[in-house]
């Protein structure tokens, strides 16, 4: 073969793959295309690339927040902001400055505050605007910042809103800053059967981000008079943010109450204070579920064996909230060191076992089965995968489909071999979870099956739909001019 000739078959060959390869990713661009500038399916495809936390689809994110309908744009503002930390700043100041509706602008600000991505001189300009939520934020920001003089007049006309929220908010930053004859008005409010819940628990909040101590008094009495347990909960935790000895406080409200639900989330607080260990052994006496978190707290920290045993025991009993409190300390601890956190493979895999294999309809149970396996997957170590990978390799029934499912959402690349199989499952939820498992993690081996997806849009749901076009775009390579092109098709 000459070399022209071999010249002109490589170029031939290499448009032959480019055209093979572009179909799916022109198909993918036309189904988000078509959702993200239906106002009416654009919030599927925002609630789907929000799982992905891909910092890619960024731009996405800033449109709606700039160009979408109301609602769409606030969910989008939050969402760039946590995705896009100090890079959503512009923006966030942008929409504070030009959006025409003041939730948009009070949402926006909200978030700048948390980013501290606005200044003093900023703050203190909003206290001019025309709306009391917008001077209400900037205000406590300004508190915060120790600028109470420039603050002060602005909270003190707060505390007349004829809107309860904005008055009580405003009266607790006073109260922070040490206007003590706000206590009496604020207590009035607290007292009051008909103050609704969430302003209840909001101002409980307030303190303890504020670390309002001169609240301790109010925080006491709510949390003797509640007239809820949610509410009841956050006056005690609010309590003990501004408490000398808050490990204390906590022991004692434990000790008198005989709400499981409420003693678990006071213990959740308790454990997290570095001088609670003496309270944890007084409540690690007995058997009932806060005996066995209680030591399995006691024995978290060092890990090993000795948390072994006591993570598998507070397991056993099967008690819902316990199964909660226990994954989100997993969750936390697997986050934080992974290394560290080995121990708790054996109480995962129990828990992912002692779901009903022959179940019809998904249980509780279940549920705690996926998130399971998704910390055992995030784990990542060669006990942890191996586990994994002897539930998907087994039997068709409603453990493996939990399995499975909790794979969809991983980032660790070494489930792919596991997941690949499963392509061909007869089973159709099995080979899907693969495709998107596959998918997420970027393997070419998923494409057929997306492709599938993208192909039979009234089969799969919106979102399921949405991913399989992201994936694809993502492994063509074009991703970057893609999302350009989606961003600009949002009107």
């Amino acid at each position: 073969m000459s070399r022209r000739l071999l010249t002109l078959t490589l170029l031939l060959a290499a448009a032959t793959a480019g055209a093979q390869t572009s179909a799916p990713t022109t198909q993918a661009m036309d189904y988000l295309r078509g959702m993200l500038s239906n106002p009416s399916a654009r919030l599927a495809a925002l609630e789907a690339f929000q799982t992905t936390q891909d910092k890619d689809l960024l731009p996405i994110f800033v449109a709606v927040a700039q160009k979408g309908e109301t609602p769409q744009r606030l969910q989008a503002l939050g969402i760039m902001a946590d995705l896009g930390g100090a890079a959503a700043v512009p923006v966030l100041q942008e929409r504070l400055k030009n959006d025409p509706q003041s939730l948009a602008k009070a949402e926006a600000l909200a978030r700048l505050v948390v980013l501290k991505g606005v200044t003093a001189e900023q703050l203190t300009e909003l206290l001019k605007s025309e709306d009391e939520v917008i001077r209400c934020i900037a205000a406590r920001a300004l508190i915060k910042q120790g600028l109470f003089t420039q603050a002060s007049p602005a909270l003190t006309a707060l505390t007349g809103s004829s809107d309860l929220t904005t008055a009580s908010l405003a009266r607790m930053s006073l109260l922070g800053a040490g206007d003590k004859t706000r206590a009496a008005e604020l207590d009035k409010t607290l007292a009051d059967p008909n103050t609704p819940a969430f302003i209840l628990s909001m101002l409980m909040e307030q303190i303890v981000e504020e670390k309002i101590a001169p609240a301790a008094d109010l925080a006491k009495r709510l949390a003797e008079n509640a007239p809820s347990v949610p509410v009841k909960i956050r006056a005690c935790r609010a309590l003990a943010a501004v408490s000398p000895s808050a490990a204390g406080v906590l022991l004692d409200a434990i000790q008198k109450n005989d709400q499981t639900v409420f003693r678990l989330q006071l213990l959740r607080t308790l454990a997290d204070l570095s001088d609670g260990k003496a309270q944890l052994q007084t409540l690690a006496a007995g058997n009932d579920p806060v005996a066995l978190l209680a030591r399995f707290e006691l024995a978290r920290a060092a890990g090993g064996a000795e948390a072994t045993v006591a993570a598998n025991a507070a397991i056993a009993p099967g008690h819902r909230v316990v199964l909660e409190y226990f994954l989100d300390a997993a969750a936390k601890d697997i986050a934080a060191s992974p290394a560290k956190a080995e121990f708790y493979v054996p109480a995962l895999a129990e828990l992912i076992r002692s779901t009903d294999p022959n179940a019809t309809v998904i249980k509780f149970q279940h549920s705690y089965a996926v998130k399971a396996a998704t910390l055992l997957a995030d784990l990542g170590s060669e006990q942890a995968l191996k586990v994994l990978a002897a539930f998907l390799t087994g039997p068709y029934n409603a453990t493996q489909r939990s399995v499975a499912a909790a794979m969809a959402w991983s980032k660790n690349p070494a489930v792919c071999p596991m997941m690949r199989p499963l392509l061909a499952s007869p089973y159709e939820d099995l080979s899907t979870d693969a495709a998107l498992s596959l998918g997420r993690l970027g393997d070419a081996a998923a494409k057929p099956a997306l492709e599938e997806i993208l192909a039979n849009p009234n089969r799969y749901s919106r979102q399921l739909s949405a991913l399989a076009g992201w994936y694809l775009i993502k492994m063509s390579g074009q991703s970057p001019a893609a999302v350009k092109e989606l961003a600009d098709s949002i009107k």
